[in-house]
């Protein structure tokens, strides 16, 4: 998968794809990807905000993460990629 499909799908996961964002800042995801580890790092962060979410899911199911909350955090940490550099 080229990196800026792994992009565009932590970005559909939170309901958002890469064709509504500005190209200023999809090319400038681009540049980071090519030249560092933000992506990688970015999927890294994303697998972590879900194992909390299923820690919250498992041992406290009174106080879960609502599907927008999830969203909002998913979505935040995949447009890190746009904010780093």
């Amino acid at each position: 998968m080229d990196v800026m499909e792994r992009v565009d799908a932590m970005c559909a996961e939170a309901g958002r794809h890469l064709d509504s964002v500005k190209p200023s800042v999809v090319a400038r995801m681009r540049l980071l990807a090519e030249h560092t580890e933000t992506i990688t790092d970015c999927e890294q962060m994303v697998s972590r905000a879900h194992n909390v979410f299923r820690y919250y899911d498992t041992t406290k199911p009174s106080e879960t993460f609502s599907e927008i909350e999830r969203r909002i955090v998913v979505l935040g940490c995949a447009s890190r990629s746009a904010q780093s550099g």
